[in-house]
C-alpha cells in the first residue's frame, strides 16, 4: 500500500488535524460490512453495515507522505471483496 501513496492516480484527501472526516459507501458495500483503516490500523473493531461512518482524525502532525486511508469491503469468504485507497495530506 506504501506504493500506492506514492502514485499520482492515487486520490488525494486534503485535512487538517482533529477534523472530523466522514466515508460514505454505497449500499451494497454496507449490505455485507466494511471498515476503514488509516495506515493499517483500523477505525473500529467491529464491521461497518451503515453507508455513512464519521470520525474524527487525531490530533497529530501530518507528515508530507500523508496518511493512507483504506477502506476494505467484506465478503462472505476470508478475502476482501474490495479495497479503496485515498491519500490523506495537510492541507
Amino acid at each position: 500500500m506504501a506504493g500506492a501513496l506514492n502514485n499520482p492516480d492515487t486520490p488525494t484527501v486534503k485535512i487538517v488535524s482533529d477534523q472530523t472526516l466522514g466515508i460514505s459507501v454505497d449500499p451494497k458495500v454496507a449490505k455485507l460490512g466494511w471498515y476503514a483503516a488509516i495506515g493499517g490500523q483500523r477505525l473500529t473493531q467491529n464491521a461497518i453495515y451503515s453507508t455513512y461512518y464519521r470520525f474524527r482524525f487525531p490530533q497529530t502532525t501530518i507528515p508530507d507522505t500523508g496518511f493512507s486511508l483504506q477502506v476494505i469491503a467484506r465478503s462472505t469468504q476470508s478475502a476482501p471483496r474490495g479495497i479503496w485507497l485515498f491519500k490523506l495530506v495537510n492541507k
